[in-house]
C-alpha cells in the first residue's frame, strides 16, 4: 500500500492508530467535522479519505485497539450508550456495526 504524505490528508485530520490492509488504510483519527475521535478509512489519497461512521453521534467513540481480521476492521468503541464494545467495519457505512454487547 502506497500513501500520499500526510500533508496532503484533508485539512483538520489528525491521524492516531493506523491499520493497513487490502489497498486501503483503517485510521482512527479526528477530523474536519467529527466530534471527536471516530474511524476513518483511505485508499491514500485527500478524494479517498473519509469517515466511515459517526459511532456517537452525540459525542466522542473514543475507539481504539485496531486490528484486521479478514480484510475488515475490528476496533473498541463507546457508541454513548453500552460503553466500550467490540466493532467490525469492512470500510462502508453501513458495513460498520457492534458485533455484540458485553
Amino acid at each position: 500500500v502506497v500513501f500520499e504524505p500526510i500533508d496532503d490528508a484533508p485539512a483538520g485530520l489528525a491521524p492516531g492508530e493506523v491499520l493497513a490492509t487490502q489497498g486501503r488504510a483503517f485510521v482512527l483519527a479526528a477530523g474536519p467535522g467529527a466530534d471527536g475521535n471516530e474511524l476513518w478509512v483511505t485508499r491514500g489519497t485527500p478524494e479517498s479519505t473519509r469517515p466511515v461512521a459517526d459511532i456517537d453521534p452525540a459525542g466522542d467513540a473514543e475507539p481504539h485497539d485496531l486490528v484486521g481480521y479478514h480484510g475488515d476492521a475490528v476496533f473498541v468503541a463507546d457508541d454513548g450508550r453500552t460503553g466500550d464494545e467490540p466493532w467490525v467495519s469492512t470500510g462502508r457505512p453501513g458495513g460498520t456495526r457492534r458485533i455484540l454487547d458485553l
